[in-house]
């Protein structure tokens, strides 16, 4: 199941999650344009996306998910030498 629409469509999309995630089936949930953290991990879909990977090419920096809840921000600079395994 996705729920889409949330980048664009609807101006409070913490708002329609909280009210319509207890309708929705856990198991296979896709959330369409929302990656907030703090709503991802409290809510726990399947997966989600949105296009703020674009935000690199736009600002010189993104947010990049190092697994398990925690992000980490790059920059540029970070790439001017070879970066490190991790």
């Amino acid at each position: 199941m996705g729920l889409g629409g949330l980048a664009s469509n609807i101006q409070k999309p913490q708002a329609y999650l909280k009210h319509i995630w207890p309708q929705a089936p856990r198991e296979r949930v896709h959330v369409l344009g929302f990656t907030q953290m703090n709503w991802v991990k409290y809510l726990r879909p399947y997966s989600c996306d949105s296009s703020s990977w674009e935000g690199g090419a736009r600002y010189g920096t993104f947010p990049l998910y190092m697994g398990h809840g925690r992000m980490k921000v790059l920059g540029r600079e970070d790439f001017a030498a070879r970066p490190d395994r991790a």
